[in-house]
């Protein structure tokens, strides 16, 4: 997710929908991203018509096609004047693939569903589940200035889905990016939005980078999660600790 612009950047075919779009909503996030690569079988089912799924072909999600964000939502405000709006805080789930449409060469994602608090349903891309998250985050320096994250997560849907994730690493300096991307829903045909984001990536692990894991375990059950497979840690691609996500999103 550090490069968010390979996987999300929004390209000259989304070009006259952006045109189209207005300012309506900013949010400040934190996330830990977990990029895995899953059949394409699998994702094709989640995907709306016209879509296949397009993985990354370089950085540290290279060959991913399949990513579950666990976010803190710390607020929601409107464009126009910053005010808080809507229920503001939650903890949520997000399963997103990138992907593009088959007639295009861009790059794109699509929110396949979501898990949050009652209040956010049905959730921007009408796929949100009410269901409950929970979460233990814990940032940590010592005194010779090493930095520690602890995170613990716990979710359940209604339909007897299950994940549960520790995770003990350390911290480095976040690489900052500042870029725009389109991001579809995946249940209502031509449902978009296009964001303008401002975040900080801090990548814990990724194929030919150093592993700053420490301790790293992971259950996912039920049917959200088959397409992972028994073992998920072995699809599992990159992690990546998001400090903060800042976005404007634009609606038509």
């Amino acid at each position: 997710m550090i490069h968010r612009r390979l996987l999300l950047a929004a390209p000259a075919i989304f070009a006259t929908r952006a045109l189209a779009q207005v300012p309506s909503e900013r949010t400040v996030e934190t996330r830990l991203s977990l990029a895995f690569r899953v059949d394409d079988a699998a994702l094709r089912p989640l995907l709306p018509p016209g879509f296949v799924p397009a993985p990354a072909t370089a950085g540290p999600n290279r060959g991913a096609n399949f990513r579950l964000d666990l976010v803190e939502r710390l607020l929601v405000a409107t464009a126009s004047d910053n005010r808080p709006a809507g229920p503001g805080r939650a903890f949520e789930l997000l399963a997103v693939i990138p992907a593009r449409e088959a007639s295009g060469t861009g790059a794109g994602a699509v929110v396949a569903w979501s898990v949050t608090r009652p209040e956010f349903v049905p959730g921007p891309y009408r796929n949100a589940t009410a269901g409950t998250v929970q979460a233990t985050r814990k940032a940590t320096a010592d005194g010779t200035g090493a930095l520690g994250l602890n995170e613990e997560w716990r979710v359940a849907a209604p339909d007897g889905s299950r994940l549960s994730l520790t995770l003990v690493a350390d911290r480095a300096t976040p690489t900052r990016a500042v870029f725009t991307s389109t991001t579809f829903s995946g249940t209502v045909p031509g449902l978009s939005r296009l964001y303008q984001t401002d975040q900080g990536s801090d990548v814990l692990r990724a194929q030919g980078q150093p592993d700053r894991i420490t301790s790293l375990e992971l259950e996912a059950t039920g049917p959200r999660f088959d397409l992972l497979g028994p073992a998920p840690l072995d699809r599992l691609v990159s992690v990546t600790a998001i400090p903060w996500l800042v976005r404007t999103a634009s609606l038509p």
